[in-house]
């Protein structure tokens, strides 16, 4: 009996004017605080996806100004100094060993996964691609310095032997020094002269790829731009990338002509 009472009590309250006002009117508090606290975790996701976006892309160019840099003054300055002063190329025992300077930002990669729900989800892939090739290039890098310190150490000890206050032709010095080790020191050597310029036009390219996926994803975001010291190299890494749909590019201009400056005059 007491509990038909209490759910006859229960109805009343709600069929009631009163009952129907405060029901509903909690209801729409309830879906108020629902919506609004979505909106908090989707500004908020959505502002961690544009920071991640904008560090990949300082990383890329941190990336790219390193592989140019390093190609630069290891192969093109290098050998035109050799040009100017032995009026030949240097070979591989006379390129230096490379320093790499300071530790720079890499791409935070587990951080980007919201590009595979983008107009471009490939791009992701590519991010892989060129961080893996700049990682293994960064690697030979060192090998080849270790390498190089073993030649030259080698080399200092084959001409006090041998040669003592002689010129001695390089052919002849090689095969002192022993096959191995400069078969090695001169593998990693052309390896670094025919990628680095490869890496470089890749992070480049993927870059802006980036810059502008970033764009459209995010139309009303503030996307920083990928930044390069203007050379070229040919690149293998596609250009022709898909476009986004058409509300996102209309959204963009619309966002671009906004915050283009009025001119009065």
């Amino acid at each position: 009996m007491l509990a038909n009472f209490t759910v006859e009590k229960i109805v009343n309250a709600i069929i009631s004017t009163e009952g129907i006002a405060a029901f509903f009117g909690a209801l729409g508090g309830a879906l108020a605080a629902f919506f609004l606290e979505a909106l908090r975790r989707w500004r908020a996701e959505r502002v961690t996806q544009i920071a991640a976006g904008n560090e990949a892309i300082f990383a890329l160019s941190q990336m790219y100004a390193r592989a140019v840099g390093i190609y630069q003054q290891q192969f093109i300055d290098r050998a035109k100094f050799f040009r100017e002063q032995e009026k030949r190329d240097p070979n591989y025992a006379e390129i230096l060993p490379i320093e790499q300077g300071r530790t720079i930002i890499r791409i935070q990669l587990d951080r980007l996964g919201f590009l595979l729900r983008s107009h471009d989800p490939d791009l992701l892939n590519r991010l892989v691609t060129v961080d893996t090739h700049f990682d293994v290039l960064m690697q030979v890098i060192e090998k080849r310095n270790t390498t190089q310190v073993e030649w030259q150490k080698a080399s200092a000890t084959a001409i006090a032997s041998h040669f003592l206050g002689q010129t001695i032709p390089f052919e002849i010095l090689e095969n002192l020094i022993g096959i191995d080790l400069s078969f090695r020191l001169k593998h990693m050597t052309e390896a670094l002269q025919q990628q680095l310029p490869e890496c470089a036009e890749n992070l480049k390219t993927v870059g802006k790829q980036l810059t502008d996926a970033l764009l459209w994803i995010f139309p009303t975001g503030r996307i920083n731009s990928f930044i390069d010291s203007g050379r070229r190299i040919a690149s293998p890494i596609p250009t022709n990338v898909l476009r986004p749909r058409l509300w996102r590019r209309m959204v963009r201009c619309i966002v671009k002509l906004a915050r283009k400056p009025i001119m009065f005059h």
